[in-house]
């Protein structure tokens, strides 16, 4: 009697068991399948938006550009899980000083969307609002959820002005399975409308650390080819995880090539004012290396670029003024 007892509840827990791997995973699936719907969105925080800016360009058509990877606004450490108490402040912080520089145009990226492991903080519209930005793109790199737990984060574009419709850019992944179970990086390009009817095309990138040169080469020659059939003023900005020919820790494919040569030889990008220095934008305690880029197309005068000091994230802001 007593064995015909324990069998049964040896069989209750193993029902339990399955049960709940079975669950997890019809969420997990569910979630997946349904996630190309989610890749892209575009906001707009509505008339009354607290502290949304009307302002025009100024008479010289001068346009600003920002393009930050805020490190899922964990600061300079090494994990999402810690320092949970301060990643609040520092999301406002980071908020505080986009204002201060007064960009027209900003391009984050490692942005979390409602990830458990930044307290399911949308930090786009954290950000967005504490930074003044009424018109928002917020497009999803990684998603995936499990009950009680999703991880959903991406690259962000944030504008003062009005931001008509947004597109995907695929690009290489840098495995078919992770790209199966989890997702990818991808770039996403708008049209932003700016004062007097005129538009621009803003293209938010952010390509795979992983790997060697060339999945960031195709990465590179990818977007060129999406963005090839407008005639539209462009501008291309995020973390490249790459740097031009000759600078320190320059990485090249069998060719010869890196991601940003690609954009400036074959696209005819400039990511710097003639003749200048190009400072280094990681890590941000010792930058030695220059891998975050705004590059402008030849409808574009770049007339200023700087790296910005801060220790908000483990990279440097970068700034760019801009003439059409």
């Amino acid at each position: 009697m007593r064995l015909k007892t324990r069998k049964a509840r040896v069989r209750l827990v193993v029902r339990v068991v399955v049960g709940v791997v079975v669950f997890v995973l019809a969420w997990y699936g569910v979630g997946r399948a349904t996630s190309p719907w989610r890749v892209v969105r575009v906001m707009d925080g509505g008339v009354g938006f607290e502290g949304a800016s009307d302002t025009s360009l100024d008479a010289d058509g001068l346009l600003r550009v920002v393009t930050y990877n805020i490190a899922h606004g964990r600061g300079t450490g090494d994990s999402n899980w810690t320092d949970s108490d301060t990643r609040g402040q520092r999301l406002r912080d980071i908020a505080g000083l986009l204002r201060e520089m007064d960009a027209d145009v900003v391009v984050l990226n490692e942005v979390d969307f409602c990830s458990v492991w930044s307290g399911h903080e949308n930090q786009a519209a954290l950000i967005a609002a504490e930074a003044g930005y009424r018109y928002r793109v917020e497009l999803s790199n990684i998603d995936m959820s499990v009950p009680f737990a999703s991880y959903r984060f991406g690259n962000v574009i944030l504008s003062r002005h009005p931001i008509r419709g947004a597109e995907v850019i695929g690009l290489p992944g840098y495995s078919w399975w992770e790209t199966l179970l989890g997702g990818k990086k991808r770039a996403v390009v708008c049209e932003i409308e700016l004062a007097g009817g005129e538009f621009i095309q803003v293209v938010g990138v952010h390509f795979d650390t992983r790997g060697d040169e060339d999945i960031r080469v195709r990465s590179a020659r990818a977007v060129i080819e999406a963005i090839s059939g407008s005639d539209l003023p462009t501008v291309i900005a995020g973390d490249l995880n790459s740097t031009l020919t000759g600078l320190p820790r320059a990485q090249v494919d069998s060719q010869g090539w890196t991601g940003v040569d690609v954009f400036v030889e074959e696209g005819g990008f400039v990511g710097r004012v003639y003749g200048s220095e190009i400072a280094k934008t990681f890590p941000s305690w010792e930058p030695n290396r220059t891998i975050d880029w705004v590059l402008v197309g030849f409808e574009m005068d770049l007339i200023r670029v700087e790296v910005g000091d801060s220790d908000l994230s483990d990279h440097l802001p970068v700034v760019a003024d801009v003439v059409r």
